[in-house]
């Protein structure tokens, strides 16, 4: 389509695209649901490539906004992956998250990958003795489920990466949703920006090596 073209274009002038998207048919009462979209064209690098960075994330660096990363019960179809993520605007969190990752190789020119968060807790004094889990019912809530779904086409340059992510935040307490849902919304954006760039970097040989 028009846009399509578009959105290409600029990807080949070494553009970010990150968009909004809406989920029609799909209502949350007084809580947050994002859908954001964003793609880059990712030069130089095979599918081969972009596979074995698919199932061995521990080899290659991760988004600035994720401060560990354990991975388990790795398969050729996927693995189970462990995150710590920090979100900052304004306000901090901290969460341990765990995720269900899938690998579908779909066509020599395409792989895709779905993660969907299994458990989400929010941490308090991270990274210090004082560190603890907060209960479910006294979590902020900030980010309480999680889905990300990945496209990766070859073309001539390279290879394009799409990500579309779903997050949802809990009802927001009364008098602070004209301050904390957009800075939801903007945490949203930010961490999409910085999930897709993070594969322009980080190609260099690492332990494990490359295809």
């Amino acid at each position: 389509d028009a846009r399509g073209g578009r959105v290409l274009a600029a990807l080949r002038k070494g553009e970010l695209d990150v968009s909004r998207r809406a989920l029609s048919g799909v209502e949350v009462q007084d809580a947050t649901l994002e859908h954001w979209q964003g793609s880059l064209l990712v030069r130089g690098v095979s599918i081969a490539q972009i596979t074995h960075r698919l199932r061995h994330p521990d080899q290659y660096p991760q988004p600035r906004d994720v401060l560990s990363l354990r991975v388990a019960n790795r398969q050729e179809s996927g693995h189970d992956l462990f995150l710590r993520l920090t979100r900052s605007l304004l306000i901090t969190a901290t969460y341990d998250t765990w995720h269900q990752v899938r690998h579908r190789v779909t066509s020599a020119s395409r792989v895709d990958s779905t993660a969907v968060a299994t458990r989400i807790e929010e941490i308090d004094h991270p990274g210090t003795p004082s560190e603890t889990r907060i209960r479910l019912e006294e979590s902020r809530g900030f980010l309480w489920r999680m889905q990300s779904f990945w496209r990766f086409t070859a073309v001539p340059e390279g290879v394009i990466v799409t990500c579309e992510s779903i997050t949802l935040s809990r009802p927001v307490p009364f008098g602070l949703g004209m301050v904390s849902r957009p800075i939801i919304t903007r945490v949203a954006r930010e961490s999409m920006t910085t999930a897709v760039r993070a594969w322009q970097a980080g190609w260099a040989p690492t332990r494990g090596g490359q295809p």
